[in-house]
């Protein structure tokens, strides 16, 4: 019997012990290790064990090692990037999650899962005070991703579909060289990144100004349109516009209402990355931030940095989930995937909402 659960009660309350001395200690402990790169490495085997190792040696070795290695995210004193909480239910969450390991991707691989993203979903939307729209009661829905990341990539891959089934381009249409990509200038890189995976030939970030009457920088809606006009004349195709909610770098708020007004005038894709702030959205007080999001066509907030989840509880809502599934690909079902709840709906896969099988 591989799975011995015994043991697994034995080492498991033995690492719950390590956890809990660990978090104890963690205000006397560095920030940062006191290593330089390589380090770890030196120490290290260069190959794996050929025969299995006792798990008290491996444990040893996290304890002495590895722990002592890692910057101390959950630190009173890391103020660094972005804060990535954790919790006491979040470590059990994810032990009862590794303890089953049921990959999701369709509905009938694991019904539990892939019921429990769609409600999750609308609990957020709900919390959020989201447009009605994003809730898998009206024509929306959303769904859980490893990051923020893969949101904003599959955001701008659903976009540049549209524009290309919209006029009618192909892949092998010169015009697809035309399309051009729009972005505020303190957003995070995650869209550089995927601009480049999607090979968009043009790319525009919107720069800010300071603006005298507010006292304060923003962005410049009038240079934003002047941008557009000056690449419709050059002869490009305007198909997708994001903004924030939270910069990284400051925590910054873009006008998202009068940046949509604009997405909406020139028929571009508009997405929002709320994934730094966006947890904000649940207090009413703060709920002005979400003005303009019904513009929205797709919305990106990530759980891991404000609401306690680990790190990879990123959501992606959308206000068209049968649009987007199709444009992300559609209905890819090789035989070993078919099943006849699938055939029968269009919508209750995870696979289809993301790039890998399974979220």
């Amino acid at each position: 019997q591989y799975f011995d659960t015994k043991e697994l009660k034995r080492y498991g309350l033995e690492r719950l012990d390590l956890i809990e001395r660990n978090w104890q200690k963690m205000q006397s402990m560095p920030v940062r290790p006191k290593i330089q790169p390589g380090d770890l490495k030196r120490v290290l085997p260069r190959e794996a064990p050929l025969r299995p190792e006792p798990l008290e040696l491996i444990m040893k070795d996290t304890e002495e090692l590895i722990i002592p290695c890692m910057t101390k995210w959950q630190h009173p004193s890391f103020f660094a990037y972005f804060p990535s909480g954790s919790t006491h239910p979040g470590v059990i969450g994810d032990m009862i999650a590794t303890a089953f390991n049921n990959p999701s991707f369709t509905w009938v691989a694991n019904p539990a899962t892939n019921e429990l993203d769609n409600v999750v979903s609308d609990w957020i939307v709900r919390m959020c005070a989201l447009p009605k729209k994003f809730l898998f009661s009206s024509k929306g829905g959303g769904s859980s991703l490893p990051s923020t990341t893969e949101a904003i990539l599959l955001s701008l891959h659903v976009a540049k579909h549209r524009k290309m089934k919209e006029l009618g381009i192909t892949v092998s249409d010169p015009r697809i060289l035309k399309l051009v990509a729009y972005y505020t200038e303190t957003a995070h890189s995650a869209i550089n990144k995927a601009i480049l995976i999607k090979d968009i030939p043009h790319s525009r970030a919107i720069p800010f100004t300071y603006d005298e009457e507010k006292r304060d920088f923003a962005v410049s809606l009038d240079i934003f349109k002047r941008m557009i006009e000056e690449d419709l004349q050059q002869g490009l195709i305007p198909f997708f516009l994001l903004s924030t909610i939270g910069t990284t770098s400051y925590c910054g708020i873009d006008p998202t209402k009068e940046l949509g007004a604009i997405a909406k005038e020139y028929k571009m894709w508009y997405t929002v990355d709320a994934a730094y702030a966006g947890a904000a959205l649940i207090c009413p007080e703060f709920r002005i931030l979400g003005v303009g999001l019904d513009y929205c066509d797709s919305i990106a907030i990530n759980l891991g940095k404000w609401l306690l989840c680990e790190i990879s509880a990123a959501f992606i809502f959308v206000g068209n989930r049968l649009e987007f599934i199709e444009l992300n690909g559609g209905k890819i079902d090789p035989a070993y995937l078919r099943n006849k709840y699938s055939a029968r709906a269009q919508d209750i896969d995870q696979k289809d909402w993301a790039i890998g099988l399974s979220t």
